[in-house]
């Protein structure tokens, strides 16, 4: 099991806390490289609210990988919400305790969206990078003057690249 927790700090002094899952990576050798998580993690706040998230580990003969399913506490113990659905797809909470083991979420009326992934963009770039990781290489008003001379996204072939100009590389 992972070690440690990381905490997340606001500026208005709300603070989380939280432990990681285990994560494991398949067919490192053979056959199609994935990976998955699975384990319990559990979210402290500092103020009134607590989560327990337990990923589901992948078998051979689960039709349905990669299922989450949780529930909000407040501080007396009392479940406010229950999450639920797939760490690579979408998750959803319904409110109070939801007895329903995370089966057929998607056609739950009172089910609320929390998180959907992106769609692919319909025209993929060279390296079928996502959208935010396209991003990390753009240069937004005010960033500059506060990066270090020697930050990559400063070279001009780095530039040249993003820029899709490649007569200058």
């Amino acid at each position: 099991d992972p070690v440690g927790i990381l905490t997340l700090e606001f500026d208005d002094g709300e603070v989380f806390q939280w432990s990681k899952v285990t994560t494991s990576i398949y067919n490192l050798i053979l056959g199609k490289l994935y990976s998955d998580h699975y384990g319990t993690m559990r979210i402290q706040g500092n103020r009134e609210y607590s989560c327990k998230l337990k990923f589901k580990e992948q078998s051979i003969i689960d039709r349905n990988p990669h299922q989450v399913q949780g529930i909000v506490q407040d501080r007396n113990g009392k479940t406010l919400a229950t999450l639920i659905g797939k760490w690579d797809d979408s998750m959803y909470y319904v409110n109070g305790d939801y007895g329903g083991k995370g089966k057929g979420y998607e056609s739950l009326s009172e089910a609320h969206i929390l998180w959907k992934r992106s769609k692919p963009p319909k025209f993929p770039t060279r390296y079928n990078l996502t959208r935010f990781a396209i991003t990390l290489n753009e240069l937004t008003p005010g960033l500059k003057e506060k990066m270090p001379p020697t930050d990559s996204r400063l070279r001009p072939d780095q530039r040249s690249k993003s820029k899709r100009n490649r007569r200058e590389i």
